[in-house]
């Protein structure tokens, strides 16, 4: 059973690799440590913590393009295999169905990690650069602060998890690509927008208010504690997901992977 795994999520892989999968996770990692650079350069301020608030922009710029990035590549994943009809091809092999399911699914966790690691490698990078115009960053404070911000980044990743889930699902339900992304993306920016017609109609008028309707989706609660505007002035604190909205996603997400898997293996492929 193990090695049968193994061998579908490396046929996985030698497929996916040559796909814009590999791209799209670098292109997101880039902009998110860019516009981060190009902010701390262009910024004359000077602030004494600033080492800080640029590992605090690095995971709130990186935490705003996540979802926009894990509704891009699991849209993607899912059209690679309808198109050429992928799907039905998979399901005549003598191999059954939850593997490839669950193949598909580790191979996202396994970009995830990677987009992880990625992010620090060129974060260090940025520092290292920065601090050749910017003596007050040096690249040995980041890293000695770095352990103090993986718990949150963490957080971030694992609050991701409803958000993965039900994109994975409708990525293998809609054939079109558009459409499945389409949806993804409208979740991500719909409590937004809301909320600016809530506000304009005057039925919301806080800032607080607005953190904790996007906490409601699960499309934008990965990016929620950034509009905690309070705390995110501070130069010590680091504005975090609150734990129980992070359980919950992912104990939601656990829950809609389950009942995909057991629909994958159920449904009939036309």
């Amino acid at each position: 059973m193990f090695l049968q795994f193994i061998h579908t999520l490396h046929t996985d892989w030698i497929k996916y690799r040559k796909s814009l999968l590999p791209w799209a996770s670098l292109a997101y990692v880039l902009l998110v440590t860019f516009l981060v650079f190009i902010f701390t350069i262009g910024d004359k301020r000077n602030p004494e913590n600033a080492i800080f608030q640029f590992t605090r922009n690095i995971i709130s710029v990186g935490a705003f393009f996540l979802p926009f990035y894990l509704v891009l590549i699991i849209s993607l994943l899912g059209y690679i295999e309808h198109r050429s009809q992928g799907w039905k091809l998979i399901y005549t092999q003598p191999v059954g169905r939850g593997y490839f399911y669950l193949s598909k699914l580790f191979l996202l966790l396994l970009i995830l990690l990677a987009v992880f690691i990625l992010k620090f490698i060129f974060s260090s990078i940025a520092v290292k650069l920065i601090e050749l115009s910017k003596h007050q960053i040096k690249l040995i404070d980041f890293l000695e602060i770095v352990p103090d911000f993986l718990l949150p980044e963490l957080k971030i990743f694992v609050s991701c998890s409803a958000l993965i889930a039900i994109q994975y699902w409708l990525s293998m339900r809609f054939r079109n690509f558009l459409l499945s992304s389409g949806i993804g993306t409208v979740a991500i920016i719909l409590p937004l927008a809301v909320f600016m017609i809530l506000g304009i109609a005057g039925i919301i008028a806080t800032p607080e208010k607005l953190n904790n309707f996007l906490k409601l989706d699960p499309y934008s609660l990965p990016y929620s504690f950034i509009f905690d505007f309070s705390q995110m002035k501070s130069n010590t604190v680091l504005v975090q997901i609150p734990a129980r909205f992070v359980v919950g996603s992912l104990l939601a997400g656990i829950l809609i992977l389950t009942a995909g898997f057991f629909d994958i293996r159920r449904r009939n492929i036309h």
